[in-house]
């Protein structure tokens, strides 16, 4: 099989895997309906389709791929869950320091010394790359650490409010 995993978006589509194999006749099925197979036995290829994932959780399906007198080869296929963004109770300033940034950056939050707040930082889809818990200061240093150049999404949330600001690297 040309590979043995795929990850799917959330909002699905289709990908097509080449079988090598010398078999006249062989199988694949999947164990998730959210999955649907198509095989071209003649060109030893096969579609995989996945549906639009709905849900919060990441799924997964397995494919198994079978012929006559040899062993079964199994692909794992993920799909991607949708990403939630909280309820907004209210606004409170964020600065974001230098941006865009090189090795690091600072948040400013001014009015919220004393205050429990998480701060996350997100791709451009969404996905959570970081997110920690801190408590008490207004002003907050973040590391580039591995981040790759580009914009990011930065999310901080207190009993009180939510903001987001971009940054950029």
């Amino acid at each position: 099989v040309s590979q043995d995993s795929h990850t799917f978006d959330t909002s699905g589509g289709s990908f097509v895997f080449d079988v090598f194999t010398s078999l006249s006749s062989w199988n694949a099925v999947s164990d998730q309906s959210w999955l649907t197979l198509v095989l071209d036995v003649a060109n030893n290829k096969f579609t995989a389709t996945a549906s639009k994932n709905t849900e919060s959780t990441p799924r997964q399906a397995i494919i198994t791929l079978s012929g006559d007198n040899v062993g079964d080869v199994l692909i794992v296929v993920m799909q991607d869950g949708v990403i939630s963004i909280p309820e907004i109770k209210g606004e409170l300033e964020l600065f974001v320091y230098p941006n865009p940034f090189d090795q690091y950056f600072f948040l400013y939050l001014p009015g919220t010394k004393g205050e429990y707040k998480i701060v996350s930082l997100h791709d451009m889809n969404g996905k959570v790359l970081f997110s920690r818990e801190y408590k008490g200061d207004e002003l907050i240093k973040m590391d580039r650490n591995e981040l790759a150049a580009g914009m990011y999404f930065i999310r901080v949330v207190t009993d009180q409010a939510f903001m987001q600001k971009i940054v950029a690297y």
